[in-house]
């Protein structure tokens, strides 16, 4: 399949609510050979909303944008992974819609500018985390 998931059958599972999505690895002949995530991942708040979207590589680590919602379907955060590990963008914001940091990660440490805000989203001051 197009998931990375190396030319192996995969499907996708709910957890009977469509609350969670995962995908199983299965040889030529559907066999269960791996329970591990593989591919898009999705799972949802109880009232059946997005909770968080992301991808996983066929060794079942985060991989790529991750993106995490609240239940009225604001979005709450964005992170970036590469083997499992934050690397790249990150987002963060509060439950009114507000960012209150923003910068980059490498191997999960923050690095380079940092920008940081109150409550309301107004920008209160930039940290240079290299230094």
């Amino acid at each position: 399949t197009g998931n990375g998931c190396r030319g192996r059958a995969a499907s996708t599972h709910t957890d009977g609510w469509g609350r969670a999505e995962h995908t199983q690895i299965h040889t030529g002949h559907q066999q269960l050979i791996s329970t591990v995530a593989c591919g898009d991942y999705k799972q949802y708040h109880k009232n059946g909303s997005i909770f968080m979207i992301g991808k996983y590589d066929h060794k079942g680590r985060r991989t790529n944008t991750w993106k995490y919602y609240t239940e009225k379907g604001k979005l709450l955060t964005i992170k970036n992974y590469l083997f499992d590990k934050l690397n790249g963008y990150f987002e963060d914001y509060s439950y009114r819609g507000k960012i209150r940091e923003k910068g980059h990660y490498l191997n999960n440490r923050k690095v380079g500018e940092w920008y940081y805000y109150d409550k309301y989203g107004k920008f209160l001051r930039k940290v240079n985390e290299d230094e």
